[in-house]
């Protein structure tokens, strides 16, 4: 009798069902991590842009000539600085 070479229906069977049920876990581990990230994002959006008003309200007062003439314009920037 020959020997015949290859995989039988059961084990192409299992491997497919093995590989559809990593699949669907995949699925759902992605989805649930794309929608954590999701909500996510605005508050680093937040951050960035608190951030940036920060170093924009810093460059100001960088750039401020502090005579006693300008003592308003440094409390109205200080003022806006610690709003954030």
């Amino acid at each position: 009798m020959k020997k015949l070479n290859g995989f039988t229906i059961i084990e192409a069977v299992l491997i497919v069902a093995i590989i559809a049920t990593l699949g669907a876990l995949g699925f759902i581990y992605f989805t649930k991590s794309s929608k954590q990230s999701a909500t996510t994002v605005p508050a680093t959006v937040q951050e960035i842009t608190a951030t940036s008003d920060i170093d924009t309200v810093t460059t100001q007062l960088d750039t401020i000539n502090l005579d006693t003439d300008s003592t308003s314009e440094l409390d109205s920037l200080t003022t806006q600085l610690n709003s954030f």
